[in-house]
């Protein structure tokens, strides 16, 4: 399963010594540049991917910048050229805006609650 995600799932994994349940749970782990910026580089994850978004990617955040975060914007941009299975975003607002797209999403506390129906 190929997932993109925004900043505060990883980061609250990381918080919490639980950043690998990701690893166990999806076969790929990616993130737009403005996540890994920031995560910062000590923050990364070696098994995290970064990825850069189209050129109409960076027009569909300037267009958007102000109502979300850029990384929010960045991660539901890439989940969509990427044609990502799931896209991982705790804020409200960056919820609804991904799923006008028809993108799947999914919280933090989903994480935990997909870990653990898979066992």
């Amino acid at each position: 399963m190929k997932v993109v995600s925004n900043t505060s799932p990883l980061i609250f994994l990381q918080h919490i010594n639980c950043v690998d349940i990701l690893f166990s749970s999806f076969a790929r782990i990616i993130i737009p540049q403005a996540v890994a910026i920031e995560l910062g580089t000590e923050q990364l994850h070696h098994g995290i991917e970064m990825r850069h978004i189209s050129s109409e990617g960076d027009s569909f955040v300037e267009n958007h910048y102000g109502s979300l975060h850029r990384g929010e914007l960045e991660a539901i941009r890439l989940a969509h050229e990427e044609q990502a299975d799931l896209l991982l975003l705790d804020d409200l607002l960056a919820r609804k805006k991904a799923k006008t797209l028809n993108l799947n999403v999914m919280g933090t506390l989903g994480v935990f609650l997909f870990a653990a129906r898979q066992g």
